[in-house]
């Protein structure tokens, strides 16, 4: 794989923006930091509160869980956006 890539493309199929090819794994790793960093305090928090027998999730813990998905959500809303054009 070359260094430099196309990162974003017009409706010919022309790369107009060029970047690093660890560029296509950055919004993969932010959002696993992201979803095991609510893993790390949630699992702390039930440590804390002496819950962490419980077999299900917390209405909490769901409210947390959204997070990710939404800005999965959004993201692929917004790639679809640019290639739709």
């Amino acid at each position: 794989m070359p260094q430099v890539i196309g990162t974003h493309f017009v409706s010919d199929n022309i790369p107009d923006s060029f970047g690093n090819k660890y560029q296509l794994f950055l919004w993969e790793l932010l959002i696993l930091i992201m979803g095991e960093s609510i893993i790390l305090i949630e699992k702390n928090w039930r440590v804390k509160n002496k819950l962490d027998n419980l077999p299900e999730l917390l209405p909490r813990e769901y409210r947390l869980l959204i997070v990710p998905v939404v800005i999965i959500i959004m993201a692929g809303f917004i790639m679809f956006q640019q290639i739709s054009v």
